[in-house]
């Protein structure tokens, strides 16, 4: 939302603001109660956050259009024109409307736009891969190489983590579970307080999204709080006690992030009962994938895709159980597979989630899961 509208907001304002922090796929603009809104779709979550972290609460020029940044219900827009109110950067063959010259219509007594703002001259420079700034804009750039939210104890790749089960967790814990949202290049657990560790990010907004979706987890009977650290990296040990609560993980193949293109960035979810799993034995029997499952929770169900047997879903009766499965089988072999991957699910199986049209698989308690 945008308030205190002084100058127009256009689609290329809006795509100039938000293309500094990732790709942006599509805008739509409307009014709602005499105010105006806009969707913006970025390529991938931590696009989406780190955008949302610099704009929130800010003014595109100084003491006008103020930017409310919030996430939205919505995965996917959906744009049939491309016009002065909504584009798709995807689409280039949508039919376009767009005006020749002047404002979008109900904009027509809202005073021009600062010296070397346009405002829909054309299509070609409303779009231009390389977008200048409107001059005065209040909202900072971003510096050269950082991709991160900016502002005290943002922009940085450590975050802190405490209220760890220290009889339990390890550097490879921390690792397994913060690289779910981001490559984890180091982990140190505190010397003096094994409750307390250190997780540094390939990418500032990996590790804003380990805030996002990571504090207040469960894990190993213990709620842990995650928060963005002072600090800027995570030091080498000075002993040889140090050395073995810090561990370089910067050369790990298992990093889930490594390629641009990674399918592994837009499918980014939070923690839940719901468990992804991939790379499966397809020649082993789903009683003995629901078996492995059992030994680290309760299951209540779990089936594989109708188009690819070696992935499926399984929902664990708790969150917890399912940070434990994922944490204990992730990478792990399971029957004739070497290692079979598990991230957490866009949904749980259950009433009101959808499912696939096939049979669900008995639970050894007599329990099945609807769908």
């Amino acid at each position: 939302q945008v308030t205190n509208v002084v100058y127009p907001v256009t689609l290329e304002v809006l795509f100039t603001l938000f293309s500094r922090h990732g790709q942006v796929l599509r805008i739509i603009t409307f009014s709602k109660n005499g105010n105006f809104h806009a969707l913006v779709q970025m390529a991938d979550i931590p696009s989406a956050i780190t955008a949302r972290a610099n704009l929130n609460n800010q003014s595109i020029y100084t003491g006008c259009c103020h930017l409310a940044v919030k996430f939205s219900k919505m995965n996917e827009l959906v744009v049939k024109v491309n016009n002065e109110k909504s584009w798709d950067f995807t689409k280039h063959s949508l039919p376009s409307q767009l005006p020749q010259t002047g404002p979008p219509p109900g904009l027509s007594s809202i005073p021009s736009a600062p010296p070397g703002l346009s405002t829909h001259s054309s299509a070609a420079s409303m779009f231009a891969s390389a977008v200048l700034p409107p001059p005065d804009l209040s909202v900072p750039s971003m510096p050269p190489g950082a991709s991160g939210a900016m502002g005290p104890g943002q922009g940085q790749s450590v975050v802190l983590v405490s209220n760890l089960n220290q009889d339990r967790v390890t550097c490879d814990t921390l690792f397994t579970l913060f690289g779910l949202y981001g490559d984890v290049m180091r982990v140190k657990i505190a010397f003096k307080n094994h409750s307390t560790a250190l997780v540094q990010y390939r990418e500032p907004a990996q590790a804003q999204l380990a805030v996002t979706y990571l504090n207040g987890i469960p894990l190993y009977d213990s709620n842990i709080h995650v928060q963005l650290s002072k600090h800027s990296s995570v030091s080498q040990p000075r002993s040889e006690e140090e050395a073995t609560l810090t561990k370089d993980y910067a050369d790990s193949p298992l990093h889930r992030f490594k390629s641009m293109g990674s399918k592994n960035r837009t499918h980014i979810y939070p923690v839940s009962p719901a468990l992804h799993l991939s790379n499966l034995p397809d020649v082993m029997p789903d009683e003995g994938i629901i078996s492995a499952l059992s030994v680290h929770g309760a299951v209540v169900g779990f089936r594989r895709f109708p188009t690819d047997p070696k992935m499926g879903i399984a929902t664990m009766v708790s969150a917890a159980d399912a940070v434990h499965a994922l944490l204990a089988l992730h990478n792990a072999p399971l029957g004739a597979s070497p290692h079979i991957r598990i991230s957490f699910a866009k949904s749980a199986w259950g009433p009101g989630q959808r499912s696939f049209s096939f049979t669900p698989v008995l639970i050894p308690d007599g329990n099945t899961l609807p769908g």
